[in-house]
This record gives structure tokens, sequence and C-alpha cells, in this order.
């Protein structure tokens, strides 16, 4: 899988804030070593997923991609540096999504664990 990387020096604001903290719970729950683990900038072989059955249901879908091409089907992913420009109009994300988020990474790790 190849993902966008947005580069480091973007506005800070509170959606980055929110991303950051993700960033830090997919790597240390799912052990996914990624600098932008959330964009939604994605290239991935068909035969890789052609199978797979998704869990998710919106925003959660990027950390079940990042799992199951890393984790589960044990396929690197690389990340390419992107330009990267200020969006117009507003952002789609909200709390409620970083939740959705948050959730799914808890549910991956209890699943992984077996619990």
């Amino acid at each position: 899988m190849v993902t966008g990387k947005r580069p480091e020096g973007r506005k800070f604001d509170i959606y980055h804030l929110g991303n950051r903290l993700l960033k830090f719970v997919h790597h240390l729950l799912n052990v996914i070593y990624l600098y932008d683990p959330f964009t939604g900038l994605r290239v991935i072989r068909f035969d890789i997923i052609k199978n797979w059955r998704p869990k998710s249901k919106g925003f959660d879908i990027e950390c079940e991609i990042n799992y199951f091409i890393n984790k589960i089907k044990r396929f690197k992913v690389v990340e390419i540096s992107i330009e990267y420009r200020i969006r117009i109009g507003e952002k789609k994300l909200s709390i409620r999504h970083g939740a959705t988020i948050l959730k799914r990474i808890l549910l991956m790790t209890i699943s992984f664990l077996g619990l």
C-alpha cells in the first residue's frame, strides 16, 4: 500500500491535535508505525483486498485498512510526501468521528489479543 504523507509544517489546529493523539494510540496499541496513518490518500492493489470484509462504516476505515494490510496481510506500507493545500470549505470531521476512530483502534487491539 502507498499512502500520501502530508507535510509537517501545516497549520496546527484542533484537527491536527486530534490526528496526532489518534496516531499515538494507533502506534501504541496496534503497533502501526506511520507518520500519517489517517490520510485518505491511498493506493492498494485490488488482489490484496478483494476478499476483505471491513467492519468500518466511516472514517475509521483508515485505521482498519492500515491494520489489515500491515498486520494481517503482512505487506509493507510506503508513505510518499505529497503537496498539501488548505481545504476549501468545511471540514467533515468532528469529535464524534474521532471517538469512532478511537473505538475502532481499541476493538482491533481487543480482537488481536483474543479478549
